[in-house]
């Protein structure tokens, strides 16, 4: 039968239902504490009490305590009823003695009997789990009754002359939190009323400067308490996120609106950004995230700037077309951003923003067609009048310029008579009067179909061109002679050296996007192996990228380039109907580029990040971000064998990484990076393998030297750590130069371990300390960890904070053994030359997770003991010497004139 009676406390939302239940259990003689018999571990135990609170029935409880319900049983978890009471999202504890009044309800008592209540042991037991159990715990530590009553909502146990007191500073969680700020948080909303009446201050700040009002907007809901909303507050405040109380007050449109008007009437700018953070938005950009047309205008009736843009460049305009959806206000806040003068036609971003520098329409039609189908046919026609107005005048503009830039043969004159034709057909009116859902139809078929209709002459003058044209007018069977015909007519003139840049740029388009693989790479042997280097050279110069090199690097530089039929397939741009000079070879398939040779890579590479990895990286910089970092560059050679090139070429694809990874680390805010560049143990692998590197050792340091002014511009300086005496001295000459270029800049670091292992590191520092033994200049009592420390190649940094090690491999391979005590070590099945920027996004990533137990480590087992004077010049002389003895062995080298040759340092640990 109890089991029963469970059920029904568990069963029935009609308390009172439940109370006639229990009723006439008692009257038929039960016990009021019986214990359930569950074999499910959550009830085993309970009493009717548990339940009762476990359930928030807080008429049962009431019932039961007047009928003498045990307070102190347990289950079987030893839980009593006010464990139960207190666990989160359950009663609290405030009500099992504080009763409301106003309850006419069966079980009610009146005020003398909360006063007995009060006296009971329940009271007793509550004062004795809060301190005992909840404040011992790490969430509620340093809480004291008062806070922990806040939370649950109970103001009874609020001392009024404490109401602004903060809880301690050393609390994980709650540091700095007011009794509102608890409240807030909590969402006790009758109790932030209860608190602002009796004199706390809304606007104190915790120990993260957040207000209370901050922490509701932490919890994404309403505004329970609009009285937080106080003229005298400070709308520029910042809290959580970087958003200020006038960003919350945008954010909660349209329900806010009055208070916002109260912040811009007191002067507060509507331009005023958020932090990046926030990306930067302003109130605008909140209006339209909010949907609400009334915020808009009414920031834009203060004067707010209708083309403000965020972190990544984007106006309201811009997202609105591109992140609303269907109905709603979207029309009235449409046409409130047009009627304040929104630039619709203008460039939003560049690569980072999502737009890709595209108007904000062309975003909406060729990038989000959901976005766009909800603009009416009239907004259509009036935003794509003055895109398409904008963009047609722009463009002739840059046509006639770049057709000025150069003229052989009247062939410049002759792209301007093309323009003036055009201009004659009146593409204009066609653009801007013709209906706007067929704008797209005025493409290159378009033209084409123009030029032969109205201009016989052009395909006089270019007879691949007019076969072109009747390729594209032509239909079924016709079209595969014509096409024939014009890869011929195009093959053949490129093989004639006279004929210079004279080739319609469209033609070879057009036609290489047809080429099959084996046509494609036969076509571009045939271009990049003929005598008329000045084609290529000019074409890459009037492309769309930007090339100063030799012609030799051509494939490097369009390496990895997109096949042409999928580049083909998004040309919407009249610009392909002039006759300019484009780039041919960036059409080269993958595969041909491949087995071409490799060029000299900068130390200093290009940013190549996404704006999803630069997003990553912004968010792991706002946590403890590595100081030093060790990289141990392993799986050249795989990789090569991999690729099917030569091992040099995977050590050449190595450095490019790392000059890639180096550019990565900056980005994070790395001060200093060691790479693990030549061991020791690879001077025993083949004379051959080992000249190779040596060369492309002193290729990439004579790169480096050549490169002073960058280093010296990014205040990069570089440092070789090793047993450089086994290096061939051209080599060393290198080095030492590159040193000597690079030792006052302090913006960045670059530890070059070159001809390096731990073992001969550490062999070398204790052959130098027992000499100054037995010499006297230093005694035995001066010997400990901190001196030989100092006195290892890596003396001027600090230990690695992480060490990242590439290829799969689980070892340390003789690297910074003794330095590497305290360092997080991040393994990765990736080959070196194939790493990429997620890879270094997640070393740092698992490295910020263990951060905490590296900084306990480092404190309690660390030793910090500090050098006195005698030792201190012991170590300055030990470097000095060694320095002297590579100075000296260069110039013993130069005297005798010998050949550079690595030496072979067998049997050297």
């Amino acid at each position: 039968m109890f089991n029963s009676l469970m059920f029904n406390i568990f069963q029935h939302d009609d308390e009172l239902k439940t109370i006639e239940i229990i009723d006439a259990y008692l009257e038929a003689g039960g016990d009021i504490d019986a214990i359930i018999k569950s074999a499910s571990p959550c009830w085993c135990g309970y009493t009717a009490l548990h339940f009762a609170v476990a359930f928030k029935r807080l008429r049962v409880v009431r019932y039961l305590l007047e009928r003498d319900a045990a307070c102190e049983a347990r289950n079987a978890k030893g839980l009593t009823v006010l464990d139960v009471a207190l666990s989160p999202g359950n009663l609290a504890f405030g009500d099992l003695y504080v009763y409301d009044n106003n309850d006419s309800t069966a079980g009610c008592t009146d005020s003398s009997s909360e006063l007995e209540v009060e006296e009971t042991s329940a009271k007793a037991e509550i004062s004795r789990l809060v301190e005992e159990r909840c404040l011992g715990t790490r969430f509620y530590r340093y809480l004291d009754r008062m806070h922990l009553g806040c939370a649950r909502g109970c103001r009874d146990l609020v001392d009024v002359a404490r109401i602004n007191e903060p809880v301690d500073p050393r609390s994980p969680v709650w540091a700095g939190w007011t009794p509102l700020h608890i409240a807030a948080n909590f969402e006790q909303s009758e109790l932030i009323g209860w608190l602002l009446d009796r004199g706390a201050n809304p606007w104190l700040c915790d120990s993260r400067n957040n207000t209370p009002l901050h922490l509701l907007s932490i919890r994404r809901r309403a505004l329970y308490e609009p009285r937080l909303f106080m003229l005298e507050a400070e709308p520029s405040t910042q809290g959580f996120a970087g958003l200020t109380h006038f960003h919350i007050a945008c954010l909660y449109s349209p329900r806010s609106l009055p208070i916002v008007g109260d912040f811009l009437r007191l002067g507060h700018s509507p331009d005023s950004p958020a932090s990046s953070y926030s990306m930067e938005y302003t109130g605008l950009h909140y209006a339209v995230l909010r949907n609400s047309p009334e915020l808009a205008r009414l920031l834009l009736d203060h004067g707010a700037d209708v083309d403000a843009r965020d972190a990544y460049g984007r106006t309201a305009l811009y997202l609105l077309l591109q992140c609303r959806g269907v109905g709603g206000n979207c029309d009235n806040l449409l046409e409130a951003l047009l009627e304040a003068g929104a630039d619709v036609g203008s460039i939003t971003c560049g690569a980072g923003g999502g737009g890709g520098g595209r108007s904000s329409i062309a975003y909406v039609k060729q990038g989000s067609p959901l976005a766009w189908s909800f603009l009416s046919h009239v907004q259509r026609r009036r935003v794509l009048g003055e895109v398409a107005s904008r963009e047609v005048d722009s463009h002739y503009e840059r046509l006639a310029e770049r057709c000025r830039d150069f003229d052989e043969g009247g062939f410049g004159r002759a792209c301007e008579q093309e323009l003036e034709r055009l201009d004659a057909l009146g593409l204009r009116r066609l653009a801007c009067e013709r209906r706007p859902n067929k704008l797209a139809r005025y493409s290159l078929n378009a033209r084409l179909r123009l030029a032969v209709e109205e201009d016989g002459g052009l395909a006089e003058k270019f007879p691949i061109y007019g076969n072109l044209v009747r390729y594209k007018l032509a239909r079924g069977k016709k079209r595969r002679p014509l096409l024939e015909e014009a890869k011929r007519t195009l093959t053949r003139l490129y093989r004639l050296s006279s004929v210079g840049g004279a080739l319609p740029d469209v033609c070879a388009e057009e036609i290489l996007g047809h080429l099959k693989d084996r046509e494609l790479r036969i076509f571009a042997r045939t271009v990049a192996c003929s005598n008329n280097a000045s084609i290529v050279r000019r074409t890459l110069r009037r492309g769309a990228a930007s090339y100063d090199g030799n012609v030799d690097d051509v494939h490097e530089f369009f390496y990895d380039r997109a096949r042409p039929s999928q580049l083909f397939q998004t040309i919407r741009s009249a610009k392909y109907f002039t006759v300019i000079y484009k780039s041919l070879t960036r059409l080269l398939c993958t595969g041909t580029l491949r087995r071409t040779k490799t060029t000299t890579m900068s130390w200093i590479a290009k940013n190549t990040l996404s704006w999803l990895q630069s997003l990553a990286i912004k968010v792991l910089r706002s946590g403890n971000v590595p100081k030093h970092v060790a990289i141990i560059m392993d799986g050249n050679r795989r990789y090569a064998n991999k690729a099917g090139v030569k091992k040099i070429e995977g050590h050449s694809q190595g450095f490019n990484k790392l000059a890639e990874v180096l550019q990565w680390c900056l980005e994070f805010g790395i001060p200093e990076v060691t790479v693990f560049a030549f061991s020791i143990e690879n001077f025993k692998r083949s004379q051959e393998e080992v000249d190779c590197l040596m060369n492309l050792a002193r290729e990439k340091f004579q790169k480096l030297l050549d490169e002073r002014d960058k280093l010296m511009e990014h205040g990069i300086c570089v440092r070789v750590i090793g047993n450089l005496t086994l290096v061939p001295p051209d080599v060393l000459s290198l080095m030492l130069e590159a040193m000597r270029t690079t030792k006052d800049n302090n913006k960045a670091i670059l530890n070059v371990a070159f001809s390096y292992t731990s073992h001969d590191e550490i062999a070398c520092t204790a052959k130098d300390i027992v000499d100054s033994v037995q010499n006297g200049e230093i005694s035995v009592d001066d010997i400990d960890e901190n001196l030989v420390s100092k006195c290892l190649y890596t003396h001027k940094s600090e230990d690695p904070d992480l060490l990242i090690r590439s290829s799969g491999e689980t070892r340390f391979s003789d690297f910074l053994m003794w330095q590497t005590s305290f360092t997080y070590v991040y393994f990765t099945e990736t080959l070196w030359p194939e790493f990429s920027a997620w890879d270094l996004i997640y070393a740092v990533f698992y490295y910020q997770r263990c951060y905490s137990d590296i900084v306990q480590a480092k404190s309690k087992y660390q030793n910090n003991t500090v050098l006195n004077k005698r030792t201190n010049e012991f170590v300055e002389k030990i470097h000095e010497k060694r320095s002297i003895e590579l100075e000296e062995k260069l110039k013993d080298t130069k005297s005798l004139g010998s050949k550079p040759v690595a030496k072979r340092a067998n049997g050297i640990h």
